[in-house]
């Protein structure tokens, strides 16, 4: 199932999220999410400026932009952490070219851990298709070690 904005009402966002939870995909689109609602996901897919900035679970989010450099601050709502870290700020050049720059960084790193994260993916599809690596590859010892 696939909704827009699906937060009018309280019922219909708890609806989704009991679907979800019955084994049904349930994927949609959520512009400035208040915390109770942003608790509510499993998955989260951040994009800004066009650009992935984060994909995964919704309860590490915080965690892996401590870790690129982002911690979220004592008691500040994560929805609205996200939204600062990955939105443009247009109140001055300075502040926008600054922004701008976060958000490419971020962008870039999100990139470098798909690739990563597929490289790994291509590995153990090897290893559980074969049984084996290809000869010569730079992984056989990682994984038989």
């Amino acid at each position: 199932m696939a909704a827009h904005a699906p937060t009018h009402t309280p019922s219909s966002l708890q609806a989704l999220h009991t679907l979800a939870g019955d084994g049904r995909t349930v994927v949609f689109c959520i512009h400035q999410p208040r915390s109770s609602i942003y608790d509510m996901f499993d998955q989260l897919l951040l994009l800004s400026e066009g650009r992935l900035c984060y994909a995964g679970p919704a309860a590490a989010a915080a965690t892996h932009f401590a870790a690129a450099g982002h911690p979220c601050p004592p008691s500040h709502s994560v929805a609205d952490f996200l939204l600062d870290i990955t939105s443009v700020d247009f109140r001055s050049l300075e502040a926008e070219a600054a922004s701008r720059a976060r958000v490419k960084g971020l962008a870039d790193l999100c990139a470098a851990q798909g690739a990563a994260a597929d490289e790994v993916r291509q590995r153990w599809a090897w290893q559980r298709r074969f049984g084996w690596l290809p000869a010569g590859s730079r992984h056989a010892a990682e994984l038989s070690g």
